[in-house]
């Protein structure tokens, strides 16, 4: 941390940082890191699977064993927690498997029952909708 600091002091004159500004200056690298691991389209292309490719747009929902989880629907009596996705049209219950990360162009996450409507019991319990170039318009 102290590196840090004086390699910034070095950049910007011999001015010395203070406590305050070096936690400031560490939490912007921080967030300057963590951006960088996603592309324009804000996917992690390098990560192990489509749900931690695509964390960015999940928000606070809950990964577990590479399937994600958007909101609780035990009240809604439905057979699985877990989200399901639309590939390009493609609806499946678990996530896709063998998509280049690098050809996503465009993910929403849908939570509400009015969105998730017209995938039925399906999209109970939330949809992953994704959109990549390989889409035929």
């Amino acid at each position: 941390m102290l590196t840090i600091g004086i390699s910034y002091a070095q950049t910007e004159g011999s001015k010395e940082l203070t406590k305050k500004e070096l936690k400031q200056l560490k939490k912007k690298l921080k967030k300057e890191a963590e951006a960088a691991k996603y592309n324009d389209f804000h996917v992690d292309v390098n990560a192990p699977s489509m749900a931690r490719a695509i964390r960015w747009y999940l928000g606070s929902a809950q990964i577990k064993g590479g399937n994600v989880i958007l909101r609780s629907n035990d009240s809604m009596g439905t057979r699985s927690p877990y989200a399901a996705w639309d590939v390009d049209g493609a609806v499946r219950e678990y996530p896709p498997t063998g998509i280049d990360l690098n050809t996503i162009r465009e993910v929403k996450v849908l939570r509400s029952l009015s969105e998730t409507n017209r995938y039925g019991f399906l999209g109970a319990s939330g949809v992953i909708v994704i959109k990549t170039t390989q889409t035929i318009n």
